[in-house]
């Protein structure tokens, strides 16, 4: 047991030997060290790989130092990407790539290869998040408080890309471009978002332009370029204070990031701007037609013009001689034309609405109407006597008695009033709109193109007098009773004014609606003439009244003889009835607003009707070969129908038939009755005259043709004359109203029994007879009065014999 104990503590005093000999190797090794070090402090500029013997261990740092960098390029990467200094960031990624393919192409990296190929994939990725951060700034549209983020993200965009400036704007031009689809096809965003957002995209596009290429020379973009560029690895990484910073090679230290820096010729800039400017309208004008055609008011048109302007600049003229070359005008050139379409499409969308409710309006008053769609008697077309008190007291009473003097009925006042609040309506809504004047006026002229084309097509297809009328009374009612419309169009003097070119359109159109009404009128009324003057029964029955008249003759001896011939004293019956249901209708429609045009053309109008049945008449006479003097007075009573109506109408269209049937009877008898016979058509015209027009005035109601301040006086004949005759056309029509002191109209005993007759002949016949009593040359006839006072003269006296 001694001997082992022995053992032991002389193998613990061999352990204690060898460990105070190891103690003082490192203590040797960490002298050398330590004053190794102070030599390299000492001396930085000396690297350890310029001494041979350590070259093995330099390398080794060498390789230490790169793979730290390479460790601690991310972190401070995304630190300068944090503060979005896109340039400096940009100069680390290369830096980093830079020390990857120099220790890629160096030796000894065998212990570090994975490290160094993880941190090359995170440099890789890092760049192109990068590349997206730069995109991102550059496609925002947000409005930017200064260029300095959008000239950073360039100048990092070059550095990354390695691009020159010309193909870097290039670059961006296409990927604003890109957004032009992304803006407008959005279903997510309101019209206005994506129009306004358009004209962002085209305003901050060519202010970048400027900003980044055209500000200064050389550019603001060149200028950052130089100033994050000009910085090396050194001062990029921050790495001076680190002793592992000493062992990277020359190559890292001195690292500068190589940009090529030659600007873009103006003349370049100015094209790829101008193609830029082209292709986005090319691509948004499809877009914008569409999204303007989703808009159906001109007030929200209005609102959305109003904020397009707001996006765009007010200097855009001098934007545009910089970076395109030439004047610029983006609302001129993208958005006015298309709004200017959608306003006019608006506006005719509009006034064909308003002229869609006029004509369905029409069309109801025309299916609504249990008789005539007139629906006023004739008392409500004229003027009326009534006391000055009663006027002041009711306006509205005025208001109607104004339009009862032009002839307007209260249901094309409602139709006018109904489309001037249409009009009005939209006049509103163009007023924020001042250069629409032209575009309102085409609208409204093809709006009443319609109301034309309407109108002639009823007048070619309708058979109703009183819808042509009311037509025609519309046609007034628009030129007179709608101010609206007239302010659809613009002011000018003279015979430029559009608006008096319309309204004589529009009379124009008035006078032919008339015309077809009364043309209407006229067939109607004469097609029962033609058969009652055809066959020698209905003649007969149509003849009224014949006189003697004492003619002095000259004998075959040379002796003065005196002998009795018969003439007719009055027209047919059937031409009365006529001339009456004329005047009747012509009253009933017109009342005393008949267009002078019209008066014109009615004698010529209705003796055209006419004479095609005395033609017929005249033919009958012929064929039926009657005794002679049966023929003569069938063609004497014909010749008196056609002097009173030639002498009514004062024309020469009955010519042709007159000499027809005057070659009917007897020329020596001709001769000499023919002075007669024009003596008794002149009187029984003027008769006729009378009756006709004092058959206007309905005494009961209150009406007469002439109201004056004086006596009762009746009125004189030449006043009375009917209207239709055209050689005083105005004279039996022209309803005068005047003070009257509230008297009653002068009362007419040759009127009241024509109104109070209830045969349904025609009453006018025995009132005609009685005229004649009245004259000398029917006081000469043979006619006598009976016991009862009545005449006698209602069966007409038997034709003269031969």
């Amino acid at each position: 047991m001694v001997g082992e104990r022995y053992r032991d503590l002389i193998e613990a005093a061999d352990t204690i030997g060898v460990m105070q000999r190891t103690s003082a190797n490192v203590k040797r090794y960490v002298a050398q060290l330590t004053e190794h070090c102070q030599s390299l402090q000492g001396k930085p500029s000396t690297p350890v790989a310029a001494r041979p013997e350590h070259w093995a261990l330099s390398h080794h740092y060498t390789v230490l130092a790169q793979v730290k960098l390479l460790v601690d390029l991310p972190s401070k990467l995304w630190g300068e990407a944090e503060r979005e200094c896109w340039g400096r960031a940009a100069c680390l990624q290369r830096l980093g790539q830079h020390v990857l393919w120099h220790l890629q192409l160096a030796t000894g990296l065998e212990p570090w290869k994975a490290l160094v190929s993880r941190q090359g994939t995170s440099l890789a990725s890092l760049g192109h998040c990068l590349l997206q951060g730069c995109w991102r700034r550059l496609l925002s549209l947000e409005a930017p408080v200064s260029w300095e983020s959008q000239l950073e993200s360039l100048t990092g965009l070059a550095i990354l890309q390695g691009s020159s400036l010309t193909e870097l704007l290039t670059q961006l031009l296409e990927r604003r471009l890109g957004l032009v689809y992304q803006l407008v096809a959005s279903d997510s965003v309101s019209v206005r978002e994506q129009l306004c957002g358009l004209a962002t995209l085209l305003v901050s596009t060519l202010q970048l332009v400027q900003a980044a290429f055209l500000t200064s020379q050389p550019s603001a973009l060149e200028l950052r370029i130089s100033e994050v560029t000009k910085s090396n690895a050194c001062d990029l990484v921050s790495f001076s204070e680190s002793p592992s910073f000493r062992y990277a090679p020359a190559p890292v230290r001195e690292f500068h990031v190589q940009v090529n820096l030659d600007p873009p010729i103006l003349e370049v800039l100015q094209k790829e701007c101008g193609h830029f400017v082209k292709n986005v309208e090319e691509k948004s004008v499809e877009h914008i037609v569409s999204h303007l055609s989703q808009l159906h008011s001109l007030q929200g048109l209005a609102r959305l013009g109003a904020d397009l302007r707001e996006r765009l600049p007010k200097e855009e003229a001098e934007l545009g001689t910089l970076v395109l070359g030439e004047q610029l005008s983006l609302w001129n050139q993208f958005f006015r034309v298309h709004v200017g379409n959608r306003i006019t499409e608006l506006i005719s969308l509009q006034l064909n609405a308003a002229m869609d409710s006029c004509l369905q309006a029409l069309e109801a008053v025309k299916a609504g109407a249990r008789g005539s769609v007139l629906e006023q008697p004739c008392e409500d077309f004229t003027w009326r006597t009534v006391s000055q008190e009663h006027l002041n007291t009711h306006r509205s009473f005025q208001e109607v008695l104004v339009l009862q003097t032009r002839g307007l009925t209260p249901q094309v006042q409602a139709l006018c009033k109904s489309l001037c609040q249409h009009l009005e309506r939209l006049l509103e809504e163009l007023r924020p709109w001042g250069s629409v004047e032209k575009d309102l006026e085409q609208a409204t002229v093809a709006m009443l193109g319609r109301w034309h084309s309407f109108v002639d097509s009823e007048m070619a297809h309708s058979s109703d007098a009183d819808w042509l009328a009311l037509l025609g009374q519309v046609c007034q009612g628009l030129t007179e009773l709608c101010p609206e419309l007239c302010l659809c169009f613009p002011a000018k003097k003279g015979a430029q004014d559009p608006w008096q070119k319309e309204q004589l359109s529009l009379r124009t159109l008035r006078d032919s609606a008339y015309k077809s009404c009364f043309t209407l009128v006229v067939q109607q009324q004469a097609a029962s003439l033609s058969e009652q003057l055809n066959t020698l029964d209905h003649f007969l029955s149509a003849m009224l009244c014949w006189g003697e008249v004492q003619v002095q003759e000259e004998s075959e001896g040379g002796h003065q003889v005196q002998s009795t011939v018969r003439v007719p004293l009055q027209v047919t019956v059937p031409l009365q009835e006529l001339l009456f249901s004329v005047c009747q209708q012509v009253n009933r429609l017109f009342g005393h607003c008949m267009p002078k045009d019209i008066q014109s053309e009615v004698g010529q109008l209705l003796t055209s009707c006419l004479e095609p049945a005395y033609v017929r008449s005249c033919q009958a006479l012929v064929a039926q070969q009657l005794p002679p003097a049966l023929c003569q007075t069938w063609a004497l009573q014909l010749l008196m129908d056609l002097h009173v109506l030639n002498l009514l109408f004062q024309g020469g269209t009955l010519s042709t038939v007159r000499a027809a049937v005057e070659a009917q009877v007897d020329p020596f008898d001709l001769d000499v009755l023919m002075p007669h016979l024009g003596r008794q058509a002149s009187l029984a015209a003027q008769q006729t005259s009378l009756l006709l027009g004092l058959c206007l005035g309905d005494v009961g109601a209150g009406r007469c043709l002439v109201s004056g301040p004086s006596n009762n006086r009746a009125p004189p004949t030449s006043k009375l004359l009917l209207g239709l005759c055209l050689g005083d056309v105005g004279a039996g029509r022209c309803l005068v109203s005047g003070p009257s002191n509230n008297r009653a109209p002068p009362t007419s005993p040759v009127v009241l029994p024509v109104l109070a007759a209830g045969s349904p002949r025609f009453p006018l016949l025995p009132t005609l007879s009685r005229f004649l009593d009245e004259s000398p040359l029917a006081t000469q006839g043979t006619a006598t009065s009976g016991p009862d006072g009545s005449s006698s003269l209602a069966t007409p006296s038997p034709p003269p014999k031969s």
